[in-house]
């Protein structure tokens, strides 16, 4: 694994986070990444490594930045942690830099991080997702118009195709449109995406991998609306009860920083 210490070490990284908020955390110790000999040079930083610095408040991370209907298949947490500090602190540069030059140093950015999570171990689909995650962040954050006009769309086509090809393989015929359409919709939306050029990957993982995370996101956050409200009951239960009968024991106090070694 290419995270040591330090420059020069042979030692593991070690990691030490401090938590400073209900999900955000603050890195204590700086460690170093190696860039592998074979990384693509088009992407490449100069140098033989970076060094990735301690946080100085009131700077934070939230680890890997997956949405909350993601755990159950990509967590924050895991063989991805030192990748994603890697990349907060590269994308703190990019917001730094020129106008001009930031979608080619989010582009830069962003390949490093995918290297860097097949260097530490992390299977190749979800690699691809995490990419994609933060892909579409680079275009959100520096080509908007790009992303809403022109990535959005093609995507949405092509899930619609996808979508529409299962539904008729399965029987079930929208606006009497054959499966045969659906497909040619669905090869369409993929072939364009070399349109995209090095990104090209993009459009095709977040139409395919799109297709199951979606059914994910329904179910999940259908199960969050049902805890959500049963706490909301339990809330205002111990509200009433307590403004008839108030709970007069003492009570402890949480600290308010608790630190994690990884």
């Amino acid at each position: 694994m290419p995270f040591f210490k330090e420059e020069n070490s042979v030692e593991a990284a070690d990691v030490v986070l401090k938590v400073v908020g209900d999900k955000t955390f603050r890195l204590t110790k700086p460690f170093w990444y190696t860039y592998c000999k074979d990384v693509n040079k088009r992407y490449r930083y100069e140098g033989d490594g970076v060094q990735i610095n301690a946080h100085v408040d009131p700077a934070t991370t939230d680890l890997a930045s997956v949405p909350t209907f993601l755990w159950g298949v990509l967590a924050s947490y895991g063989r991805q942690l030192l990748p994603a500090l890697l990349h907060d602190q590269r994308c703190e540069d990019v917001r730094k830099a020129l106008k001009c030059c930031r979608f080619r140093m989010r582009s830069q950015a962003d390949h490093e991080f995918h290297r860097a999570l097949r260097d530490v171990g992390v299977g190749r689909m979800r690699r691809r997702v995490f990419w994609v995650g933060v892909a579409l962040g680079k275009y959100w954050a520096y080509g908007r118009a790009r992303c809403l006009l022109l990535l959005l769309p093609h995507v949405l086509i092509g899930l619609a195709g996808l979508a529409g090809l299962v539904a008729s393989l399965l029987g079930f015929h929208w606006f009497g449109v054959e499966a045969r359409e659906f497909g040619l919709v669905l090869g369409a939306s993929l072939a364009a995406s070399v349109f995209w050029w090095r990104d090209w990957r993009l459009p095709v993982v977040a139409i395919l991998a799109g297709s199951l995370l979606i059914p994910v996101m329904i179910f999940t956050y259908g199960a969050a609306c049902i805890v959500f409200f049963t706490d909301g009951a339990e809330c205002v239960f111990r509200w009433v009860r307590n403004k008839v009968a108030p709970d007069r024991r003492p009570r402890g106090e949480w600290p308010n920083t608790v630190e994690a070694v990884a």
